[in-house]
């Protein structure tokens, strides 16, 4: 997975879709028909890892809500999906305002209501404020809080005032400005781009900083194509998405029209704005481009010469604040091509609409912290485009703001009220067990030459693990530290925002100028998710995923393994996928296989995208190509979860007895492929499934079950799945 980037006032736009988990916090499930129905609905939501309730209490309830979840008049060997999360969405039917209900978005509810109820803590008496005691890094977490939560009252008084200061300090919009073009003579969209990086990473031109791939204990520059308003390309390109295309032009008009544009005006600026980004999406390419276009590194002398109609080292010492020398190294990836049909896209633009179009995307990075007149028209459009309902309610916008603008704040505030340390260390101790499997699994490989082997197994015993959350932010002083530079003032909910925004931003980009941090943690412990660093060859797992349902302390071994323990699973695999496979154990770009072993390795890769291309032929909601790295580590993830397991059974033989619940008619195992199938429960809607098949690197849940399951013999012999039968297919993939 990539590292999230911290803008604390990104754009909350449901059609952004980009990873359901981190983007989309969700309230409790709505009520259903009976109280018992309502009790098990929520009961996710009723304990936490440090509860009191006791151990036999936990079980039993876990067990009636994994039953509640089940329909068990489905074959388990012909759709273990439909058996396992049967009755999901009876009892955790779509939010209205919301556009999907998984497993991992109910433990992002619980979590969601946590963080509120911190943040809504009492802030020390401003008195008490002055030179040498400044406002401590959780108060100013909790002020932005409760700001944005006010903003409403505040917003409708100034209206529009906030987004025309924002303008003006950026040159202007020629659409609201009829004297733009007196004032500048000559368009720089090259000064433009470099100034506005802080919006999403950059607008025409991608920009980041990365690890250098080839100087371990440095940073580098990392250029890439730009993203897009409705990120998803294919919304400006297929025939069958013109409906939300139209409703994207609309949603810009409607905001010209906010802005006091008339009317017959708003309607052809914001024509000749979308069909620029048709223009410019077309000159991207799809997110399947990333697994055949290598990496290439320049410095910024070769890069000048590479595309000489960019005035490259002036961008790059505009965005970095700070002279950039020519031998200044730079990554790119899928810019190559994108630079060169840039520029011909350019050639044929004229500057008024260049100029409109990226203050647009300033525009709508910001529109969210403006009142209901503004986020309206931003919610009608992705009702429109996702099915959503209705808007999300403003505290969840804003837990999720500031949240994702100052996460390492609220997590120092979690951990201290909710996080149990005994999940930590039961984590790193199931994630070493993995590791150890996946060392007795290279041996069952006959694929694999010798020498291949032992450098994937000198890998695997390199891979560090990160778990619950860094030191530092048990330190409130450290806090203190981290976020010094961040100016909350009451009151001023937009330019509060622009300030963690800017924050993150310039944290980010000064790296470039320091040793690389081999132990940064790229996500706040406050979001739900685990992932796998290759340039660190680290695995990050985050405190706020060790909670139910993916792990409890009382639970069974057979649920933590199933669940918490594939997931970890996943992560090691994510090693020696057909991106990880491609960096050595310190996490420089290395080709350390043999040429047999690729052949062998790219062979058993066609497998897989040639099943599940026969599974996305069902509904067409995934592209295999896409998904494939993620598929492999489903794959592999399952595997060495259940041998870890069945290892710990054998070495923990007088505690078997307990690893399976006794009102419930299934045993251990078909527990823990129960367990590992109901993390991912989950409905959606139509139209949002439809809108992320393009940039999704996940298959859906359901295909994510049943890939990974129809190729696991042991997950045929727990369930007794006759030869034939869809999940017991006679031919099977497997790499690791």
């Amino acid at each position: 997975m990539s590292s999230l980037k911290c803008s604390g006032c990104e754009l909350i736009l449901a059609v952004s879709l980009l990873s359901s988990v981190l983007s989309s916090p969700l309230p409790p499930a709505q009520s259903v028909d009976t109280e018992v129905d309502k009790d098990l609905s929520n009961f996710i939501l009723s304990y936490d890892l440090n509860s009191n309730a006791s151990r036999n209490a936990i079980r039993t309830k876990q067990s009636e809500l994994m039953q509640s979840f089940m329909n068990t008049s489905v074959d388990p060997c012909e759709n273990f999906y439909d058996y396992a999360c049967g009755n999901w969405e009876k009892y955790n039917p779509i939010p209205k305002d919301k556009w999907k209900y998984s497993t991992t978005q109910l433990l992002q509810s619980n979590l969601q209501l946590k963080l509120k109820e911190l943040l809504s803590e009492p802030i020390d008496d401003e008195n008490k404020l002055d030179n040498d005691h400044p406002r401590s890094a959780m108060d100013k977490a909790k002020l932005y809080y409760k700001n944005c939560l006010n903003q409403e009252a505040k917003i409708t008084e100034v209206k529009a005032e906030p987004l025309l200061k924002f303008i003006n300090e950026l040159g202007g919009w020629p659409v609201l400005d009829k004297n733009y073009w007196q004032r500048h003579k000559k368009f720089d969209w090259e000064e433009l781009a470099a100034n506005t990086t802080f919006v999403g990473n950059g607008i025409l031109i991608g920009f980041d900083v990365v690890k250098n791939p080839t100087i371990s204990t440095e940073y580098t520059i990392f250029l890439k194509q730009t993203t897009l308003g409705m990120v998803n390309r294919d919304n400006y390109l297929k025939e069958e998405n013109s409906k939300n295309l139209e409703a994207y032009r609309l949603f810009v008009e409607k905001v010209l029209r906010l802005l006091n544009v008339d009317e017959e005006r708003a309607h052809n600026v914001s024509t000749e704005i979308v069909n620029f980004e048709v223009l410019l999406a077309n000159a991207t390419l799809p997110l399947e481009a990333t697994k055949t276009e290598h990496y290439y590194q320049l410095n910024v002398t070769q890069l000048s010469k590479a595309f000489g109609y960019i005035d490259w080292k002036k961008y790059i010492t505009n965005v970095q604040g700070a002279d950039v020398k020519m031998n200044q190294t730079v990554l790119i990836q899928l810019g190559v091509k994108y630079f060169e049909n840039l520029y011909h896209l350019l050639r044929k633009t004229r500057n008024d609409t260049l100029a409109n179009y990226m203050i647009w995307r300033c525009v709508l990075y910001v529109l969210i912290n403006l009142g209901n007149d503004f986020r309206a028209p931003l919610n009608e459009f992705a009702k429109t485009v996702t099915g959503q309902v209705e808007p999300t309610p403003l505290w969840k916008i804003c837990v999720n703001q500031v949240n994702t603008g100052m996460g390492m704040a609220t997590s120092g505030m979690f951990i201290r009220k909710y996080f149990d340390e005994t999940s930590k260390n039961e984590t790193i101790k199931i994630i070493n067990s993995l590791k150890e499997t996946f060392d007795e699994n290279l041996l069952e490989l006959d694929w694999l030459d010798a020498d291949t082997k032992s450098y994937a197994s000198k890998k695997a015993n390199a891979m560090r693990v990160a778990a619950g959350y860094p030191d530092y932010i048990r330190s409130e002083e450290s806090l203190n530290i981290l976020y010094k530079d961040i100016n909350i003032t009451e009151g001023t909910h937009f330019e509060n925002c622009l300030s963690v925004t800017k924050h993150n931003w310039r944290k980010s980009r000064d790296r470039l100028f320091k040793p690389y941090d081999k132990n940064q943690w790229q996500m706040p412990p406050t979001i739900v998710n685990a992932l796998y660093d290759f340039v660190a060859n680290r695995i990050l797992v985050l405190a706020s995923i060790l909670q139910p349902p993916i792990y409890h302390q009382y639970y069974p071994q057979s649920l933590n393994y199933g669940a918490m323990g594939m997931f970890m699973g996943h992560e090691i695999i994510h090693g020696f996928d057909d991106i990880g496979r491609q960096f050595d154990l310190e996490g420089n770009p290395l080709d350390w296989w043999t040429p047999k072993a690729m052949s062998h390795f790219d062979e058993k890769k066609k497998c897989f995208l040639n099943q599940y291309d026969d599974l996305s032929k069902q509904d067409q909601s995934f592209k295999s190509i896409a998904t494939l790295s993620e598929n492999l580590a489903d794959n592999g993830g399952i595997r060495l979860a259940y041998k870890a397991y069945s290892k710990w059974k054998q070495s923990n033989g007088h505690l078997v007895k307990d690893e399976a619940f006794s009102n419930m008619k299934l045993n251990e195992d078909q527990l823990f492929f129960l367990s590992f199938a109901q993390t991912f429960c989950a409905a959606t809607r139509p139209e949002a499934l439809i809108e992320s098949k393009s940039y999704e690197a996940h298959s859906p849940e359901k295909y994510r079950i049943l890939g990974a399951l129809m190729n696991f013999d042991k997950f045929s012999e727990a369930f007794e799945c006759p030869i034939g039968s869809r999940l017991n297919p006679s031919e099977k993939c497997r790499l690791w």
